[in-house]
């Protein structure tokens, strides 16, 4: 003779439905933790294996505080136990504003628990070109070429070139300023040569 027994685990308190990271910069960390409760009459396995390769792509790390094993987030708990769902967001570059469900594996069976928000800005400036040709140059006489510098990021940042590292026969302007999110910056690039060089 048995009874059913029907498998509920939830989320402590409803406000824990959804985690936000907010908007990190690259190298920060952040790590929320909800509560998972086992409601149900007997044991059941929480397994968060598929859930944290998901989030992993947004640099995000699940672990659980009753885990079998070190990296692998899956703990069995007792009637009415509870488990504490630690996320942390560390980016490493930039990503891109997610919304990510965070589903669970409750004894095999599937469970949507929360939702998972978050983003990180990052700089991403870049020239358009390494090289500016300038091909033969007539001594004493000067030539000019434009380079770009663009920034496809969401950060603004400060550039300053070297002179010294231009001289004698280079020249760059502006030498220092600021870039914007978006924004392009060109240069003009002089070529200026006082001797003859085959270079």
């Amino acid at each position: 003779r048995g009874e059913g027994c029907e498998l509920r685990a939830e989320l402590a308190t409803p406000t824990m439905q959804q985690v936000r990271f907010g908007t990190l910069q690259v190298g920060e960390e952040v790590t929320r933790t909800v509560t998972l409760v086992n409601r149900s009459r007997r044991a059941l396995e929480v397994d968060m294996r598929e859930a944290a390769d998901l989030l992993s792509a947004f640099s995000v790390n699940v672990n659980l505080s009753k885990q079998q094993a070190p990296g692998v987030p899956v703990a069995v708990l007792r009637a009415r136990e509870a488990v504490e769902v630690s996320l942390t967001f560390r980016p490493t570059r930039r990503v891109f504003p997610f919304s990510e469900e965070l589903f669970a594996l409750l004894s095999s069976r599937p469970r949507a628990l929360l939702m998972v928000h978050g983003s990180c800005h990052a700089m991403d400036v870049r020239l358009e070109t390494e090289a500016v040709p300038f091909g033969p140059v007539v001594l004493n006489s000067r030539a000019t070429r434009r380079l770009q510098l663009e920034n496809n990021g969401d950060v603004g940042t400060r550039f300053e070139w070297d002179p010294a590292q231009f001289a004698p026969h280079f020249a760059i302007a502006p030498l220092s300023g600021h870039i914007g999110p978006a924004e392009e910056v060109t240069f003009e690039v002089a070529f200026a040569p006082t001797h003859l060089s085959r270079d």
